[in-house]
């Protein structure tokens, strides 16, 4: 029997101890390879190599529909279902759908507000789900239950607080698919796509 590279956090399995240690990053949270232009940090050489490709004029994914170039896989994936066909459909707006979530995500768009059950008790306001309500709750409340491990601030909602943490770690998920900028927040890239509309 081969010998086995098992996680001791989560007993997955691998077929070489440096797979393994590549993995253990996922729990650990530690990045070791470091771009040199960007700072940006990767659990794999691998990964990174596939990074530097955004720095050069290397571009290897071809669009067939548009004939447009891509430096990086999951950006030319994305983009190549803008050109997809969109199987899930609205039955009540006819609005249409990469991916099953999406669809069921936008029904909720649909739904009334007029369940009392997701009713502020303070303010009145309604919400079409109870985890809505919740997170508005602490608008009135003053609670901040999410708190950052490095300096300590506390935050009402979960999602300010991967913002923050971004300012300890430097990381900018978000990129720019024309020229490559990377942003901390979505809505800074939002903002940033305007340049390339005008």
């Amino acid at each position: 029997m081969p010998s086995r590279f098992v996680c001791g956090v989560c007993d997955k399995d691998f077929h070489s101890n440096k797979d393994r240690e590549y993995h253990q990053s996922v729990h650990t949270g530690v990045k070791s390879f470091r771009c040199d232009l960007c700072n940006k940090t990767f659990a794999r050489p691998s990964t990174l190599q596939r990074h530097m490709l955004i720095h050069s004029s290397i571009k290897p994914f071809l669009c067939l529909v548009c004939d447009r170039r891509f430096s990086d896989r999951s950006n030319f994936s994305r983009h190549v279902r803008l050109h997809a066909e969109r199987p899930y459909q609205c039955d009540l707006c006819t609005k249409q759908f990469y991916l099953m979530q999406e669809l069921q995500k936008h029904m909720q768009t649909h739904i009334t507000l007029e369940d009392p059950a997701h009713t502020c008790n303070v303010c009145q306001k309604r919400f079409r789900r109870n985890s809505y309500l919740q997170r508005h709750l602490r608008t009135h409340t003053g609670e901040k239950p999410f708190k950052c491990e490095t300096c300590g601030r506390c935050f009402a909602q979960v999602g300010d607080l991967g913002k923050h943490r971004r300012t300890h770690t430097g990381e900018k998920p978000h990129h720019c698919n024309v020229c490559f900028l990377s942003f901390s927040e979505r809505s800074k890239l939002k903002r940033h796509m305007r340049v390339h509309s005008q």
